[in-house]
């Protein structure tokens, strides 16, 4: 609904208002603890931005002035600009709230990680320091819960062969 009130004042579908909304509704459906639907939202954002920088490395590239009048040209550096400028706001939108998601309390350690990931993609590069400290803690939950699990799986295949031995001695005995 709320995607549809910024398509009815005129934003187009995909573009920067849309990753804002988007954005706008993880953060709610973070404050209101439903993690997997601010997942959703950040990933809609993170396909929006990526079709958004398409659009603008597309418009950008290309270019022959050979072929194109000089106002054309000039026109298509300025439809350029506009796209790479959606784009980075877009950006900005859908890396808070993809960051806001992996810091978040959610207890599925490892879409909290990609959450970080997409985070780390879309931030401006001055941002990345910012970022790194969380997805360093992050990253080590998700290994030592991996290896624990692990060790988990191995105890459990080691008590069902022994037993399975076990009852095999007993039975023939």
């Amino acid at each position: 609904m709320v995607l549809a009130l910024v398509h009815g004042l005129g934003y187009p579908s995909g573009g920067a208002q849309e990753v804002r909304a988007l954005a706008m509704l993880a953060d709610a459906a973070i404050g209101a603890g439903s993690y997997p639907l601010a997942a959703e939202q950040c990933a809609r954002a993170v396909r929006a931005v990526e079709a958004l920088r398409r659009t603008a490395s597309r418009l950008g590239g290309g270019e022959d002035a050979e072929e194109d009048k000089a106002r054309e040209a000039d026109e298509r550096r300025d439809k350029a600009k506009q796209a790479q400028a959606n784009a980075e706001t877009a950006a900005d939108h859908a890396w808070r709230a993809c960051f806001a998601l992996g810091k978040s309390a959610w207890s599925d350690a490892p879409a909290r990680l990609e959450a970080l990931g997409q985070a780390l993609t879309l931030c401006p590069p001055e941002r990345i320091q910012d970022l790194l400290p969380t997805w360093t803690v992050l990253e080590r939950e998700v290994a030592q819960d991996a290896l624990r699990g692990q060790k988990d799986g191995a105890a459990a295949g080691l008590g069902a062969s022994v037993s399975s031995r076990t009852g095999a001695g007993a039975a023939g005995g």
